[in-house]
């Protein structure tokens, strides 16, 4: 183990584990390296129990925001080097327990920066390595590649994905603030709402939402500062006539290295006829209920 790669352990722990740990560090992962690393211990329910004292330099998270966790990406912005999000199943602690094989170079990318997601990403190597026999936890050596031609690449290709956010597409994206100004529009918004993405900035999305759903709108905004993860919704947004459509309105929190919360990802989808089909199918029902229970006329189904 390096200078700097101190475990801080959290609470009590095993002593056998702790022993196992540390045989595995200096018998297998010592040794010389120019690549900044930081090491996170899993126990064999998947809880974090133990990472480097100062987690920042890979994770851009210190260590109380890692242990007790089952999750080593508690912020949930990791994505693949393909730029898709990257299910906690699919990461390398949680393979290795449940496999007892360890996995080497796993390359995954993390968001450090409130201001711009795929130029920010952080792109990290992982490596887990069991930990004792019968299997008691796993050790996870994340190694910052960013700088690396692998980690460049990574970017590129996200960088890519999120240019395919703005071009034509059946879906809007809007970055908003806390307070649910909009700071970022697709270009999709000049055929969804009819206005072009600059026209868009500095409104408040409630200003075009029908007045009857500006309280879901208003919980929805809630629940982002609650860093809770709000559900979808079904709301009508007024578009460039004045008319209002219905939208599948979805939106996901995002946040800093720290955990500070600045803003959100909302995504709307126009589901207007199918809204208005649905309506007018829920009527055609009511209307032949009246009749059913009305009718002076018996009435049966026969086959």
């Amino acid at each position: 183990m390096r200078a700097g790669e101190e475990l801080a352990w959290a609470g009590e722990i095993e002593s056998g584990f702790v022993t196992d740990v540390q045989r595995l560090l200096d018998e297998q992962l010592a040794g010389p390296s120019d690549s900044v690393r930081t090491l996170i211990v899993h126990d064999a329910s998947g809880t974090i129990v133990a990472t480097s004292a100062d987690a920042t330099a890979t994770m851009g998270l210190v260590h109380t925001d890692l242990v007790g966790r089952s999750s080593w990406n508690p912020l949930g912005t990791a994505v693949s080097e393909q730029g898709t999000p990257l299910p906690d199943e699919q990461c390398p602690a949680l393979r290795t327990l449940a496999t007892g094989e360890p996995i080497s170079d796993f390359v995954v990318g993390v968001l450090v920066s409130e201001t711009d997601m795929a130029g920010h990403t952080r792109w990290l190597s992982l490596s887990s390595h069991p930990v004792g026999v019968p299997l008691a936890g796993v050790v996870v050596v994340a190694t910052d590649i960013s700088d690396t031609p692998r980690g460049r690449d990574a970017t590129d290709n996200l960088l890519a994905t999120y240019r395919l956010l703005g071009r034509p597409t059946s879906d809007l994206i809007l970055h908003v603030d806390l307070n649910g100004a909009v700071l970022w529009a697709s270009d999709s918004a000049a055929w969804i709402l009819g206005d072009s993405p600059d026209r868009l900035s500095g409104q408040h999305i409630v200003t075009r939402v029908h007045p009857d759903d500006v309280p879901a709108v208003a919980e929805l905004l809630a629940a982002i500062r609650d860093h809770a993860e709000p559900a979808r919704l079904e709301c009508r947004w007024r578009v460039s006539d004045g008319r209002f459509h219905w939208m599948a309105t979805q939106a996901r929190p995002i946040s800093s290295e720290s955990g500070d919360l600045f803003g959100a990802i909302i995504g709307l989808q126009d589901i207007d006829k199918y809204v208005l089909d649905r309506q007018k199918f829920a009527e055609a029902q009511q209307q032949y209920r009246l009749l059913a229970e009305n009718a002076t006329d018996a009435v049966m189904l026969m086959d």
